[in-house]
């Protein structure tokens, strides 16, 4: 992009919450600098899309949403922040088959 130098691309190894993260922010940062944070949202699809690289091409592939959402700047950042975000897992106990015995 013309004001600002290339990004590395969004990395999937490692941290991802945090390569996100850092890639989100520096990624808004490079569209004030090059004027293009104005235009279409998207026009700024397709240039996030090149700044993230191959791989995230691949991934925003695997979304389930719309070819009309898959043109909204907002929707397809949050599905990289869903896909990115880790899955919390809920552990519940229950005493199944408990049953109090009278003398």
């Amino acid at each position: 992009m013309e004001g600002c130098h290339s990004l590395r691309g969004l990395s999937f190894n490692g941290n991802m919450p945090e390569n996100w993260r850092r890639f989100k922010h520096l990624f808004a940062i490079c569209l004030m600098a090059s004027g293009n944070k104005m235009k279409s949202s998207e026009v700024k699809v397709a240039i996030l899309m090149n700044a993230a690289g191959e791989e995230a091409a691949e991934v925003f592939n695997t979304f389930n949403i719309s070819a009309e959402e898959r043109k909204v700047f907002d929707k397809v950042i949050h599905q990289f922040e869903k896909f990115t975000t880790p899955k919390k897992i809920v552990a519940v106990e229950f005493e199944f088959g408990f049953a109090a015995q009278e003398p």
